[in-house]
């Protein structure tokens, strides 16, 4: 392949794929389990006896709210925060422009060209594309599917995820 340069605006949803898959999170889905179950346990330590007891110390009822609306945190703000930056970044109509060469992937154009060879991108399969993390770049892209030819798709995934040899 000589060069190809693929043009394209992702939507809200890619973006939002692209993210989910390269964002490095502070915490993962089972540490977030174990917080969780932690906090539902002193949700339960702290109300039970207030209703067991008749309502007598609102701040055991108090202790336990805080820490329920912690636990139900854990698991709604990185998705809504993910949510709100793809439609931030859907919005400003960011166009992604990939030049598809033997040596990598061109990023920009004109004085802002720069080839970036496959083995430092990081490439991850997203429901609707591939996301791109250019790990010395520090950024991020994704590519659609939508926005190459079949021929272009395998070319690329060929190079992006290479087949090891037994």
């Amino acid at each position: 392949m000589q060069s190809d340069m693929i043009t394209i605006i992702p939507t809200a949803d890619e973006w939002r794929q692209a993210l989910d898959v390269t964002r490095h999170r502070r915490s993962s889905r089972t540490l977030d389990i174990v917080k969780t179950v932690i906090l539902v346990l002193v949700t339960a330590y702290c109300w039970i006896p207030f209703f067991w007891d008749g309502a007598k110390e609102w701040s055991s009822f108090i202790i336990g709210a805080a820490a329920l609306l912690v636990a139900v945190a854990i698991w709604f703000i990185p998705s809504w925060s993910l949510h709100r930056d793809a439609q931030k970044i859907a919005a400003r109509q960011v166009t992604v422009r990939l030049t598809l060469t033997d040596e990598g992937l061109g990023l920009g154009k004109d004085e802002n060209y720069v080839c970036v060879p496959f083995d430092k991108v990081r490439a991850t399969e997203i429901k609707d594309g591939v996301a791109l993390e250019f790990v010395e770049h520090g950024s991020i892209s994704v590519l659609p599917y939508r926005a190459f030819t079949v021929a272009q798709g395998l070319w690329l995934l060929d190079r992006l995820f290479p087949k090891e040899e037994v």
